[in-house]
């Protein structure tokens, strides 16, 4: 779990931006997800825009992993303001576990809640 690299606020649009590192859910090695946690709130559905790509072991030899879920979920209550967004990539070879690291590259851009 991590925090984006760039928060950045122009007028009334939040744009946050990071490099996360992916984890091996349960479900085995064919399968990576990241969680990022932004410390805002974003009023309605942000843009999320990401990237998986493999940085170390087997994988860099050209394994592809595509993105098949992102999920935005707003956590905490009044005085916690925070905004979970879930990355979850798969091997386009179905099935098939892969060693090595990946990292996820994201961009997410929405409006920021309070604006006018």
């Amino acid at each position: 779990m991590g925090k984006p690299d760039t928060l950045l606020r122009v007028e009334d649009v939040l744009i946050c931006s990071g490099i996360e590192p992916m984890a091996i859910p349960q479900g085995g090695a064919h399968v990576r997800a990241a969680e990022i946690r932004i410390p805002a709130k974003f009023a309605g559905q942000p843009t999320v825009t990401a990237t998986v790509h493999p940085t170390t072991g087997p994988a860099g030899a050209g394994t592809v992993f595509g993105i098949f879920s992102i999920k935005v979920n707003r956590l905490g209550d009044q005085t916690q303001v925070v905004t979970q967004v879930v990355i979850q990539a798969t091997n386009v070879q179905k099935g098939v576990p892969v060693q090595g690291d990946f990292v996820c590259e994201y961009v997410v851009i929405g409006k920021a809640e309070g604006a006018q």
